[in-house]
């Protein structure tokens, strides 16, 4: 695993995390599917992981992440051997493209992308006639994207909810009423239902357990009475056998009568060593049920844990997706018409990129050719007014 710098993790990346551990009994490894997989990093540069809670990633890179990790789980589950971390980044967080290209929106950012070619991405410059039609297509488009989003937050907003009220332990105070304000209640409703439903299941997987580990009590239970009154006719037949033995000795008794007292015995003793044999194995099943009962939980939790932080990732996208549509719909609606003229010439292109996301900093101006980095907010401009007969909507525009 190769090294990485610390600005390689950047907030909205997805980062890959394979947690493996190493079984000398079995001669295999073993993958642990609970912690294994993608996480979103937030905005405040963390992600958050089951058992080991929020972790920052603005000092660290994969390899120092990757031992972090490790051992946190070894120090956290008594391990004797810390597990095998791997950490890659899966994807990363998109570039933003606005103004004057044929499709504006987000564009999947690779390493080494440049301006020009997420502008070809967006569909190439706009250019060309027609511009009231295209602004009230652009319009028509974006307002449906912009209540997509909003449909989809408040979406993830009840099922964090829920996801939230679902991991909250027993003694832990209740959730704020503040959580659900705003959610519309057909949601709260819908996702009310989903926990009823997953607490049910969960009970009835723990019941079965349970009746499991109850029915292996009694059959304890019966045992040790069984074995209490084969103790009593063991300690019987001994002391008559004693006896008799006594008697065969003096002449006094047949030595059959010994011979059937042995085996008496050893088939009480025999049936001695069944009976502990069985209750051997009923508690061996109690164990296994109180484990079941605690894995049922903590699969739960830890299943339930994971799904919340996907669901908020989701949640911290569909907010960002809001304020990148109701910028576009503001252009499409406001900025735009305003600057709406007769393409007749050629065009002065003016491009900015935006380094710090969601319109915070100060634009930079740069070329077609310029790199971008992860998150840029690339506004393209394009003014029939300011035209250069130097300069084209295809040609490089050189800074400043």
């Amino acid at each position: 695993m190769g090294a990485a710098r610390a600005a390689d993790f950047n907030a909205l990346d997805t980062v890959s995390i394979k947690v493996t551990e190493w079984l000398p009994a079995r001669g295999e490894y073993r993958e642990w599917s609970a912690l294994s997989g993608n996480y979103s990093v937030g905005p405040d540069l963390s992600i958050s992981v089951p058992f080991l809670g929020q972790i920052a990633l603005g000092d660290l890179d994969r390899n120092t992440l990757a031992e972090r990790i490790s051992a946190r789980l070894q120090e956290r589950m008594s391990l004797p051997q810390p597990p095998d971390v791997q950490v890659e980044i899966a994807q990363r967080a998109p570039v933003y493209i606005l103004g004057a290209v044929a499709t504006p929106g987000s564009v999947p950012f690779v390493p080494g992308m440049t301006v020009r070619q997420a502008i070809a991405l967006s569909g190439g410059l706009f250019r060309g006639g027609g511009v009231e039609m295209r602004l009230e297509r652009d319009a028509i488009t974006t307002a449906g994207t912009l209540d997509d989003a909003r449909d989809r937050a408040d979406r993830l907003r009840a099922k964090v909810y829920r996801l939230e009220e679902e991991v909250r332990p027993e003694d832990a105070p209740p959730i704020s009423a503040d959580a659900k304000k705003g959610i519309p209640a057909e949601l709260l409703a819908e996702e009310e239902s989903i926990r009823q439903t997953r607490t049910q299941v969960r009970q009835s997987r723990i019941k079965s357990f349970e009746d499991r580990r109850d029915l292996a009590r009694d059959q304890i239970r019966t045992l040790a009475d069984m074995r209490t009154s084969l103790d009593r006719q063991i300690d019987v037949t001994r002391a008559e056998l004693k006896d008799v033995n006594k008697l065969v000795d003096r002449g006094l008794a047949v030595a059959g009568r010994s011979t059937t007292l042995d085996r008496t015995l050893a088939d009480l003793e025999s049936r001695r060593l069944d009976l502990d044999l069985g209750a051997l194995t009923a508690n061996l099943a109690v164990n296994e049920s109180e484990r079941g009962i605690l894995d049922v939980d903590t699969t739960f939790r830890i299943e339930t844990s994971n799904e919340l932080q996907t669901a908020r990732a989701e949640l911290e996208k569909a907010k960002r997706d809001i304020h990148v549509a109701e910028d576009l719909l503001r252009e499409a609606t406001l900025i735009a018409p305003a600057n709406a003229i007769e393409r007749d010439g050629d065009l002065a292109v003016s491009l900015e990129v935006f380094r710090t996301p969601w319109g915070g900093g100060q634009p930079v101006k740069i070329d077609l050719d310029a790199p971008l980095a992860s998150r840029d907010t690339v506004e393209i401009r394009l003014d029939m007014n300011r035209a250069r007969p130097s300069v084209r909507a295809d040609a490089q525009v050189g800074n400043p």
